[in-house]
């Protein structure tokens, strides 16, 4: 069974077998059940929801809260009889002109309008109904529509703009599915919306930990922004531009040419009293430079780089489409 994907920047789900077949070579590991993960940089929670499957007890994290919905909905929820039942209510619902389409479908064609009432009537029902749901339902819900619209939106796969003609998928009707139907899970899974470094000290003891931090200095806030937006469904959240940012964005440390190593370094040395094995997917083509992070790697553990070629992401409107170096740097204690 799969998971409903985001068009994203920096997926591993093509990167699924690499991951997995680093650990298991490095750890002498075959057999992944019950091993306690965690997943720093959670995004779509492709690599969460990979070890979910497999039995693994998966700690996921992320800051921004679009992706913390997802990675609840992924690993800490399970599909249900009433979960789909209520799916088919949502998909009866008439349109409502609610704030997604005043913000994100009129003027700012992220979204048809036909689709953006849709959306609105959805994320109205939800919170309507949001006290009759226990905490997994709710999450799992909010997840598939976020997901959901995301197939159906109007952009360049990222939000950074929205395409001035409709393409051909932001013309469909817009459909809530289920982010996956995965019906069990390890009873131990759990989610945090934090900081990495502040992460750390919610840890207990863990077996490996699994890091995808940015790689450059786009901002995901500000790149998926309307899907935060979504997420929290808050009349009273700031946006302004032609865009429609919202005012009040995190901003990730990771992103900055100038703290990113910095960072690096402080994770590595804390993340040392939790486990014995790191794995940090990082490109070639990121900010932080190569010898920097071997020399981070380096000072703190055993460093081991496995790398492999593959296509690069290939955004809608630009972008080259070549090959890259796809690196996991590893780390023992």
């Amino acid at each position: 069974m799969s998971l409903k994907k985001l068009n994203y920047i920096g997926s591993k789900f093509s990167l699924l077998s690499f991951i997995n077949n680093t650990i298991a070579k490095c750890t002498g590991c075959d057999n992944f059940r019950n091993k306690k993960i965690v997943d720093v940089f959670a995004g779509t929670s492709s690599v969460g929801f990979h070890f979910r499957k497999l039995g693994c007890n998966v700690i996921s994290n992320d800051l921004e809260y679009y992706s913390y919905v997802i990675a609840r909905a992924s690993i800490c929820c399970d599909f249900s009889v009433r979960i789909e039942n209520i799916i088919k209510e949502f998909n009866l619902l008439n349109g409502v002109n609610g704030i997604l389409t005043k913000n994100y479908a009129e003027d700012r064609k992220y979204f048809t309008v036909e689709n953006g009432k849709i959306i609105d009537a959805m994320r109205l029902k939800l919170e309507e109904i949001k006290g009759t749901l226990l905490d997994d339902e709710y999450y799992f819900l909010l997840a598939s529509i976020i997901v959901s619209a995301d197939s159906i939106a109007n952009v360049p796969s990222i939000y950074g703009s929205y395409l001035k003609q409709y393409k051909k998928t932001a013309l469909k009707t817009m459909i809530l599915e289920p982010i996956h139907r995965e019906i069990e899970h390890h009873p131990d899974n759990r989610v945090y919306n934090e900081e990495c470094l502040n992460l750390i000290d919610k840890l207990g003891k863990v077996d490996w930990v699994y890091m995808d931090p940015p790689y450059n200095e786009r901002q995901y806030g500000k790149n998926y922004h309307v899907l935060n937006y979504i997420g929290r469904y808050d009349s009273e959240m700031e946006i302004y531009g032609k865009t429609g940012l919202i005012r009040e964005t995190v901003l990730s440390d990771w992103c900055s040419r100038g703290k990113a190593e910095g960072m690096l370094e402080r994770f590595m040395e804390k993340i040392g009293m939790k486990t014995d094995w790191v794995f940090m997917s990082y490109n070639n083509e990121g900010i932080i430079e190569s010898d920097r992070i071997k020399e981070i790697f380096t000072k703190n553990c055993d460093m081991e780089l496995v790398s492999m070629e593959y296509k690069r992401f290939k955004n809608f409107s630009y972008n080259d489409s070549g090959m890259t170096n796809e690196n996991i740097w590893v780390g023992q204690y």
